[in-house]
């Protein structure tokens, strides 16, 4: 199976460390799950590990997911796509 998340529209992408620049209040995150994926959500986490929010995601596929990255504090975090319970893909957000 093969899953993919990437950010979109207000980030800035710095290829180098992949890390995502959010520039906005907020963001678009397009993400890509196989049909046989069952449930699929987004969380985001401060760089401490707490957990600041968590998306349902309704459609499978390729689909977008807005963010609104403006009542986020300032700072660093991480975003994890999990399907069917299991984590898939993580990527670093700087909100600024």
């Amino acid at each position: 199976m093969e899953y993919f998340l990437t950010g979109t529209g207000d980030f800035e992408v710095n290829p180098a460390q992949e890390v995502q620049i959010a520039t906005n209040g907020s963001c678009v995150i397009e993400y890509s799950l196989p049909d046989a994926v069952k449930a699929a959500r987004l969380y985001i986490y401060s760089i401490s590990g707490r957990l600041i929010e968590s998306h349902h995601i309704d459609v499978l596929g390729n689909g977008k997911l807005s963010v609104d990255t403006s009542k986020l504090s300032k700072g660093a975090y991480i975003y994890t796509l999990i399907a069917d319970g299991q984590p898939v893909s993580s990527r670093q957000m700087i909100v600024q």
